[in-house]
């Protein structure tokens, strides 16, 4: 037997030696099956074989043989935290996010303190449970009126009538109904996360007697008992709390819809729907904040181009007075066409145009008027706005009243300030022009729509599915009795030959490259270190910096002689859009470069711009590692742009952070045991933070946790580093409030922390057992860890 392991271990080595991977770990078997206490001297060498077998069989598309391997590996070496934390990495590519993160768990459980298994459970667990689901959840208010309201709708049924609750997440209302005398009910959820959180606290609840879990598309439900998606009868109430910002964003007319002809009892016959209906409101808001995350101001480097976000408008499908649709080109990039977008208006600074007006009543207990929006019949709606002030509309801005009974008595209300879990919905309102100087010089002149007291703005919509289309906007004035129509994208030629317009370019980008573009401290000092780093010289540069910018652009009109820019695209899209930014601006000095272009690895720039930190207050994934291959591109002398980027760390307590991370308390579900159960699934860094708008109290001042200098030779993507804090302020540390300070060239620094500049700000929500007391004058040693480009955090007393 001993020459048999030893033979066995020698191959095992061999082909691990040879990259035969598949042959290691099958050899590494046998031996740990020949003597079980080998585990500890060939901990490291099973661990590479079966990483590197893991990558092969899912680049071989071999899922069925990666599967029983595991398995295999479980029976042989179960305590391996390298055996399931590869495996979580493959279920995580192969989008298995469910699974992998139950791999990320069995690795902790093992190791604790392993860094790569707790950031790859971050990232599963961040696409799996939205987190608004914690914020609905500890909203009291909110859940004690839909308690109270199914009490009184169960009070007039009988104690047996069948009872659906359609999208019902954790179950909550069902459980609510069941808690105030219903004797059955069936929850039914599409995602599969939440259907595994819902079975697990109707469980701990003891309430699986009364309650039956349904994992499908409530589309796909009928009344039989024959399979898993039927209900044994129709029901005689539908529970359904599918509403986002905008009311039907979540599908609730079609789920609905459904419901009354394949459900629900006929309302003759007792059946109804709670909640009951709605009015949907709207008001006209001027914010420079949201006007300048949704339209490029303009720029030198931007002329005859119009840059806007992919919101509020149906790209392409302009109704204006000259028909310009085929003349004006149009370019995506990377973003979706959205027809509004959510903001919770209380946080941005904003002046009200206009009183609200009511856009639209919807009764959900009528199947008929249900059925003409699902089946997009539903006649256009509009909305005068009266009695306005001065000032230029950015947008539009929508909530409603959702009430729970017909005697509207249980009522929530997602207007500002309410302070329910909703946002508000906002539709951006851009105004451009189209216009010739003569014949020679055209120019594209940008303005916000501007209104008088005088005015009255009558707004159109059309009704659909899932959403109110805000589809043009006519401008009445009482002067000149007239009527100007501003359509969607509300462009207007202001010259009688349309032919103008395909010398223009439309570029849609995701906001928050809009908002960067418009951040013109930020690209103003990467084109002064250009600058100064090339005053004589001709200079080579290469920017790698995510998504479409205005920095490479104001470089290279800014020094057209003496600078010569690369700039990398991420994707083809995005390239094609700069080649016709350049192109119609006459910029010559830039060339581009995309995943499929092969540049040579010879050193040739002077300089590499990166932007390291993202608009959400993280690292921008990868580029600690982007920068790191990006070196070898650099001249003998060459310097990565910024220099250097410090993490700024500070110790805070806040209950409304929390609040959006996870469940506080069951006392916030009327001590129905939530908390636990989807708590499994929070995720300690929350980013897209404005700490300006965030309730928190400062517990310390802030400090430099981390430097990373970024022309050293120093590894970036792991590194740590701890710093003593003193105490200000007396309480419970919650978390580590943190943002940046970008050294881009010698003292020139940003502060991602400033409240004008396009960064948000982040923090790092610590485990409950790490949530120390401090008292004033008490020091704090924050531990601040770079792993993959996450940052990790850990608190103590100092002493």
């Amino acid at each position: 037997m001993e020459q048999a392991l030893n033979l066995y271990l020698s191959e095992a080595q061999l082909n691990l030696n040879n990259q035969n991977y598949g042959k290691a770990y099958a050899f590494f078997l046998l031996v740990l099956k020949l003597n079980p206490n080998i585990k500890p001297q060939i901990k490291e060498d099973f661990s590479q074989a079966w990483k590197m077998w893991c990558q092969e069989l899912y680049q071989l598309n071999r899922p069925n043989d990666l599967f029983s391997l595991y398995e295999q590996g479980c029976e042989a070496y179960m305590e391996s935290e390298a055996l399931h934390l590869y495996m979580g990495c493959c279920l995580h590519q192969m989008n298995m996010k469910f699974e992998a993160a139950g791999m990320f768990r069995r690795a902790l459980l093992i190791n604790k303190d392993s860094h790569e298994a707790f950031v790859n459970l971050e990232n599963a667990c961040r696409g799996l449970v939205d987190s608004w689901h914690f914020a609905m959840l500890n909203d009291t208010k909110r859940n004690k009126i839909f308690n109270n309201a199914i009490r009184v709708t169960l009070e007039s049924m009988d104690w047996d009538d069948c009872i659906l609750d359609i999208g019902s997440g954790t179950g909550l209302l069902g459980m609510f109904a069941v808690k105030n005398g219903a004797a059955k009910v069936h929850c039914c959820e599409i995602s599969e996360v939440m259907h595994s959180v819902a079975e697990e606290c109707i469980e701990v609840n003891d309430l699986d007697e009364q309650i039956v879990a349904i994992h499908a598309d409530s589309a796909k439900l009928s009344v039989g008992s024959d399979t898993e998606t039927q209900i044994p009868e129709r029901a005689a109430l539908v529970i359904s709390e599918i509403v986002d910002a905008g009311l039907l964003g979540e599908g609730i007319v079609d789920a609905l819809d459904h419901a009354w002809k394949n459900l629900l009892l006929p309302s003759r016959n007792g059946g109804t729907v709670l909640p009951h209906s709605a009015t949907v409101y709207c008001a006209l808001v001027e914010s420079e904040a949201i006007f300048k995350k949704h339209t490029v101001v303009s720029a030198q480097c931007l002329k005859n181009i119009l840059v806007t976000s992919g919101v509020g408008h149906d790209v392409g499908k302009s109704k204006c007075d000259m028909d310009i649709e085929q003349n004006l080109p149009f370019l995506k990039t990377t973003c979706d066409i959205e027809p509004y977008t959510s903001e919770r208006l209380k946080n941005i600074p904003h002046k009200m145009l206009s009183e609200p007006s009511k856009l639209f009543d919807i009764n959900f207990t009528d199947p008929a008027m249900l059925h003409r929006i699902a089946s997009g019949q539903h006649m256009p709606i509009s909305v005068d706005f009266h009695n306005l002030c001065d000032g230029n509309v950015d947008s539009i801005v929508l909530w409603f009243r959702l009430y729970l009974d017909a005697d509207h008595k249980h009522v929530i209300n997602t207007e500002c300030g309410s302070n329910f879990c909703w946002d508000q919905a906002v539709y951006p309102v851009r105004s451009y022009a189209v216009a010739s100087n003569d014949e020679k010089s055209k120019v594209v002149i940008e303005n916000r729509l501007s209104i008088q007291a005088s005015d009255i703005l009558r707004a159109h919509f059309s009704v659909h599915v899932d959403r109110f289309q805000l589809e043009s906007i006519d401008k009445l004035s009482f002067e000149m009795q007239c009527s100007k129509t501003y359509p969607q994208i509300l462009s207007r030629v202001l010259t009688k030959e349309t032919e103008i317009a395909k010398d223009f370019l439309h570029v849609v980008i995701p906001e928050v490259q809009v908002s960067r573009c418009n951040d013109t401290g930020y690209s103003d000092l990467y084109v002064k270190a250009v600058c100064q780093h090339g005053a004589s010289n001709h200079l080579s540069v290469l920017d790698v910096s995510n998504g479409l910018d205005c920095m490479s652009l104001k470089i290279c009109t800014s020094l057209p002689d003496t600078v010569q820019v690369t700039k990398h695209c991420q994707t083809a899209k995005i390239r094609e859009s700069y080649e016709q930014i350049a192109n119609k601006n006459n910029i010559n000095n830039i060339a581009f470069s995309d995943a499929d272009t092969v540049v040579s690895r010879t050193p040739k720039f002077d300089m590499i711009l990166s932007d390291i930190i993202e608009p959400s207050g993280l690292i921008s994934p990868n580029a600690l590692s982007t920068i790191a291959e990006s070196k070898a591109f650099l001249k003998s002398g060459g310097i990565i742009v910024p220099n250097k980027v410090s993490v700024q760390v500070q110790c805070i307590n806040s209950s409304e952070l929390l609040n959006k991370c996870m469940v506080t308390s069951d006392k916030n579900t009327l001590d129905l045991k939530i908390a636990q159960s989807i708590n499994h699934f929070r995720v300690s860094v929350h980013s897209d933070l404005n700490m300006h708008s965030l309730d928190y109290t400062s517990l310390s001042n802030s400090a430099n946790g981390l430097i990373f200098t970024l022309n050293s030779d120093d590894n970036l993507q792991d590194q740590n580093h701890s710093v003593v804090c003193k105490i200000v302020t007396t309480g419970t540390v919650h978390a580590i409030l943190f943002w940046f300070v970008i050294n881009v060239m010698d003292e020139d620094c940003i502060d991602t922390s400033e409240p004008n500049n396009h960064w948000q700000q982040a923090a790092y929500i610590l485990p409950e057992t790490n949530q120390i007391a401090v008292q004033q004058g008490d020091e704090v040693v924050i531990s601040t860890t770079c792993h993959n480009d996450m940052l990790l955090f850990s608190i103590s007393k100092f002493g």
